[in-house]
């Protein structure tokens, strides 16, 4: 009996293990650092699950295409991190070389079994027009199906300026694809991180893949990479902050920055590292991984009404691009609506919101904390240049009770919610054979009235409806 109890305490702890792995492999939302090297604990302490190291030292001897130690993985793991695991490759002149098949399948044993791994990592910007190049991809994410027993998924950093044609080639072989964001990188507007998720998307769509965590069945998953670091252009901290909220409002799976290392290196970096950890703090405090994760997309109607239409123009690989100024992405995840709005513009703009569900009464803006109304499925809002309003909508679950008086009557009869803040703005009026004999509109309210006289005594039932859903009924009697 004991044999049995401890055996079913270690398959528990296994099974929470794995459960806990990133997306797509399990349900966790990947937040990732490249280039962790030191300080892993502050990086879990600031929400951050996912670590990267590009290299290592032994004896004073830097190891940089080489498989990741056991001591990494260990110590991520003590900091509640997941990382990649790496392969090798052997550099040439002005291409890179697979090194053989078998040295390749003892590093994938060496490493699979660390439960901590969240995607294989293949190495970084294969060229496919490369032939020696193109195989290790082809080859490599083979090896992985094949000898790794968990069947992780495989990922390659792709850089930001290919077009989607040139995406495609990538495709049939990685389940997790980047979209990089390095919009200074590229000296280009911000809505670029808009143009590089949504044309890595629509590479994978256009070749017939779908989007989704089975990658087991040729689903594929949109990561976005994010940046950190500068050259001539610096970052401010209102990009950085656009830039992880707009790649959030695009449904990426994922974040990865580059880098950790650098966070530190000059006054505007440190700013735009601290607006990426306050992001992330708003992120897990309203539980975004699993409403993006988890949540139901929904389509809410938005126009704007004073301010640009478009963003900024994007020129890349001598092609210019138009991309609408607004990006408004909106879940439901367990009855309640969440709303992600992103202003990519340099200018202020007023929008309105359209469509929101018929239920909804109160709307709180969680950046500002502002609590408001919902009436007619509206809302109306302003968001500054590259600002950010994130939205969540409240509706009333619970049964809703309402009393019709006096009854009997004659003429004047009231009715009242006596059990919830929603309102109604209808009412309908049925007889006994369910004849519509009477319709009023109303301001939104919890209570009203009605003139009911010169009708026939008898039973008739009261509707109250909010933006036409039916919220209650009532029977009441005219004499």
């Amino acid at each position: 009996m004991y044999n049995m109890l401890i055996s079913f305490i270690v398959l528990l702890l296994s099974f929470n293990t794995y459960a806990q792995d990133l997306y797509p492999y399990g349900n966790k939302f990947p937040l990732g650092l490249y280039s962790l090297h030191t300080e892993l604990d502050s990086a879990n302490y600031y929400g951050w699950n996912h670590g990267h190291r590009y290299g290592y030292r032994i004896d004073n001897i830097r190891y940089l295409a080489t498989p990741m130690p056991d001591s990494y993985f260990e110590e991520c793991k003590k900091n509640n991190l997941h990382s990649f695991a790496r392969l090798s490759w052997t550099d040439s002149l002005d291409r890179k070389w697979s090194v053989t098949d078998q040295k390749i399948i003892n590093e994938i044993i060496q490493q699979e079994k660390h439960t901590n791994i969240s995607w294989w990592d293949i190495p970084e910007e294969l060229r496919y027009w490369k032939n020696s190049e193109y195989s290790i991809l082809k080859n490599y994410s083979q090896l992985i199906r094949e000898h790794d027993t968990k069947k992780r998924p495989s990922y390659m950093y792709i850089p930001g300026h290919y077009t989607k044609e040139a995406i495609k080639y990538y495709v049939p072989f990685l389940d997790i694809l980047p979209a990089s964001c390095y919009t200074n990188y590229q000296d280009n507007p911000h809505v670029y991180v808009r143009w590089s998720i949504e044309r890595t998307k629509n590479a994978i769509l256009d070749d017939g893949y779908k989007l989704g965590k089975y990658y087991l069945k040729n689903e594929k998953t949109v990561i976005a990479i994010l940046e950190l670091f500068e050259q001539e252009n610096l970052l401010s901290k209102e990009g950085t902050w656009h830039d992880f909220w707009l790649a959030i409002a695009c449904d990426v799976k994922g974040i990865q920055v580059f880098s950790h290392f650098y966070r530190n290196s000059s006054a505007t970096l440190k700013e735009s590292w601290r607006a990426l950890n306050e992001a992330i703090k708003l992120f897990k405090k309203n539980k975004f991984g699993e409403i993006i994760l988890g949540g139901e997309n929904l389509e809410l109607k938005h126009k704007i009404i004073i301010g640009p239409s478009t963003s900024p123009i994007l020129h890349i690989q001598d092609k210019s691009y138009i991309l609408p100024s607004l990006k408004v992405l909106a879940k439901k995840h367990q009855d309640t609506t969440y709303v992600i709005a992103v202003n990519s513009s340099n200018e202020s703009i007023i929008y309105q919101l359209e469509d929101i569900p018929p239920l909804v009464i109160e709307s709180k803006n969680l950046i500002s904390g502002k609590i408001s109304n919902v009436n007619n499925q509206l809302i109306v809002d302003t968001i500054a240049p590259l600002g950010v309003s994130i939205f969540k909508f409240y509706s009333d679950q619970s049964r809703v009770k309402s009393v019709v008086f006096p009854s009997p009557s004659n003429d004047i009869i009231s009715v009242r919610i006596t059990n919830s803040k929603i309102t109604f703005n209808k009412i309908h009026i049925f007889n006994i054979k369910g004849n519509l004999i009477y319709s009023e509109n109303k301001d939104y309210s919890t209570e009203g009235t009605i003139d009911f006289k010169n009708v026939k005594g008898g039973i008739y039932i009261m509707q109250l409806l909010r933006n036409n859903e039916i919220i209650s009924d009532n029977k009441f009697i005219i004499y």
